[in-house]
């Protein structure tokens, strides 16, 4: 049975996937599933997996060579006569729901919505499950199981990506060069800003409170910080280097596989509610979450050594997609979850993850 998994939102949500991968591989160990795959970040968590195959596609360049790429893709999936299409959570919108029907999968499974059922052609997958809001996405996914008769499948929550030897050599290159050893804590942080998506357009002045818990890390703990910084968050991850007394480790330009390496080393990991964040928590590192209109229930780190900081007020979460919208939208429209982090309720919170490992500050 040839399987082809639509897995085309970012590096979070791709991650959210890897159970229901293994779970498939469990139940039908002779097949190599596809995994249509949005970027090359995405790509590379599959790259060493040796019963899943990534195909990157491009779509969201307009011009000449988006057709281009679009007249492939479709030739690609009527040419491999897949059996099986699962279009994984969160999934409604009209564009997967076409995609997964032209595939011609006799069985195109995902999730059912009670929200523009018609707007979004729900009706050209077959097999549906209902979403819970209740349930976390990786639970979600696992969930679209039951539309296939797998006998006794064995339901996997592994999260762990498939790590080559380079990738923990480059982990272990980049602490030593940047001399990250000794039995002091390292703890990771992930200061995302990103204007560009709607739940990580934190203020700006957000970047003194990230400025200020590097130097309480480094005064109570005595940690190393390894700052992770991407070519979305370079604004702010600069902006807390120049405010910060202590000097942390900047990992830059890394890839997603070489960084879940190194966060792999740490024994804290945090993040405004990043792709790092759950890929910290795929390689077994406590993370804490600073959340802002999303929802923590659905889409926290997966994992109970994970904790969360949300903000303290009555209109958060306020994230409407895929419940309430077909895309990403606040029903609030001054964000005012996201103007300031609490300094305070961050430091309480990981001090109470640093207890957890053993750390006393």
């Amino acid at each position: 049975m040839k399987i082809v998994l639509l897995s085309l939102k970012g590096l979070g949500d791709t991650l959210m996937q890897i159970p229901l991968i293994r779970s498939l591989h469990g139940a039908f160990p002779e097949e190599r599933i596809t995994v249509l795959v949005p970027d090359g970040a995405c790509e590379e968590l599959f790259r060493n997996c040796p019963y899943a195959r990534p195909v990157r596609i491009s779509y969201r360049k307009p011009g000449l060579k988006l057709l281009n790429d679009i007249f492939k893709l479709l030739y690609f999936l009527r040419a491999e006569r897949f059996d099986v299409s699962i279009t994984a959570f969160p999934s409604n919108r009209i564009w997967y729901n076409l995609l997964a029907f032209w595939t011609g999968a006799p069985r195109r499974i995902t999730h059912s919505y009670s929200f523009a059922r018609l707007r979004t052609l729900a009706f050209l997958q077959n097999c549906r499950v209902k979403a819970s809001p209740e349930k976390h996405e990786l639970e979600n996914n696992l969930a679209l199981l039951s539309c296939l008769s797998a006998g006794s499948t064995v339901v996997s929550s592994d999260l762990s990506p498939w790590l080559s030897p380079a990738d923990e050599d480059f982990a272990a290159r980049f602490m030593q060069a940047n001399s990250v050893s000794g039995t002091a804590p390292i703890i990771g942080l992930h200061p995302s800003i990103n204007k560009n998506q709607i739940y990580k357009a934190w203020g700006r002045d957000n970047v003194k409170v990230f400025a200020a818990l590097i130097d309480w890390l480094s005064a109570a703990y005595g940690a190393k910080v390894i700052l992770f910084r991407g070519p979305d968050e370079k604004e702010a991850a600069d902006g807390t280097l120049a405010l910060a007394a202590a000097r942390p480790a900047v990992c830059e330009g890394a890839s997603v596989n070489q960084a879940a390496a190194l966060i792999k080393k740490c024994a804290l990991f945090i993040n405004t509610d990043s792709g790092l964040g759950h890929l910290a928590a795929s390689v077994g590192t406590p993370c804490v979450t600073i959340f802002g209109p999303a929802n923590p229930a659905m889409t926290a780190p997966y994992g109970g050594a994970n904790k969360v900081v949300a903000p303290s007020i009555e209109c958060a979460p306020c994230y409407d997609y895929p419940y309430e919208s077909t895309y990403p939208r606040l029903k609030c429209g001054n964000a005012t979850c996201m103007e300031k982090i609490d300094l305070d309720a961050l430091k309480d919170t990981v001090i109470k993850s640093m207890r957890d490992r053993g750390h006393i500050c």
